[in-house]
């Protein structure tokens, strides 16, 4: 008997809306947290973002299993729409939620350490080192991703932070290129990258072109990280534009529209 294809398969080589409406109608069956996640990541993937913040929206009001997850990913949908003042507004609004990663919620803090410094002004920078202090106090930030907040908050070196990135016997592609992520942040903020090696770190976050995601375990990890899709982002920007928006310079492209005068 011939297997069938995945729906990312179909996502990610084939035919894209064959893929999603697999996906639609396991979450139509039940909607749970798992089937949640994953038709709402398959938006974001096809670069639906109204669609992506929609489902998530829906989740947060409705569902019974409400994670930080949600949040998560719909503040990454609204960044991916240059919103990130309405992104770091879910990311806050998540920062309580009943359900976490890992049981103490350190990823919504670490995204909006982020957003303190691809976009300064849209959250204090001091603040998100202080919810990701108070969080990392927790014996539970030993797993991922608090081994990311200890590192940015200068608790362990980048041979702790490579070792947590190692699971199962073998490093997670994943998780490592989500540590090389907050790596690059954090050099930019202290001034030892430029927004060119910066840029390079946005665009390497987001290629899984290469033979590291072929298993598609390893790829939909990566899938489960808002960073990617904020990373994403980021890479697609005009250059001159971005750094700009990393000095706090330039209004986004929502905020613009936002202030063009009526004809």
């Amino acid at each position: 008997m011939r297997k069938e294809k995945s729906p990312w398969n179909h996502l990610r080589f084939g035919d894209a809306r064959k893929g999603l409406a697999f996906l639609r109608e396991a979450y139509s069956r039940r909607p749970g947290g798992a089937e949640t996640m994953e038709l709402g990541v398959a938006y974001l993937w096809l670069e639906d973002f109204h669609a992506a913040e929609r489902h998530f929206l829906h989740a947060i009001k409705e569902s019974r299993v409400r994670g930080d997850t949600f949040y998560g990913m719909a503040g990454a949908a609204k960044w991916c729409l240059d919103d990130p003042v309405a992104a770091v507004r879910y990311w806050r609004g998540g920062l309580d939620a009943p359900y976490a990663v890992g049981g103490i919620g350190i990823s919504l803090p670490l995204l909006l350490w982020a957003a303190s410094i691809l976009r300064p002004g849209v959250f204090p920078a001091k603040e998100a080192a202080r919810l990701l202090k108070a969080k990392a106090k927790d014996p539970r930030a030993d797993s991922w991703p608090g081994p990311i907040a200890k590192f940015i908050l200068g608790l362990s070196d980048e041979i702790s932070l490579a070792a947590a990135c190692f699971e199962r016997n073998a490093v997670q592609p994943g998780q490592k290129r989500i540590a090389e992520f907050y790596k690059g942040l954090l050099e930019f903020s202290r001034g030892a990258e430029d927004a060119t090696v910066l840029r390079e770190i946005m665009r390497t976050t987001a290629d899984t072109s290469q033979s590291d995601w072929s298993k598609e375990e390893d790829f939909l990890d990566l899938m489960w990280s808002e960073e990617f899709f904020v990373a994403r982002h980021e890479a697609s920007l005009n250059m001159s534009e971005w750094s700009l928006l990393l000095q706090g310079a330039a209004p986004s492209r929502h905020e613009r529209t936002l202030r063009r005068p009526r004809q």
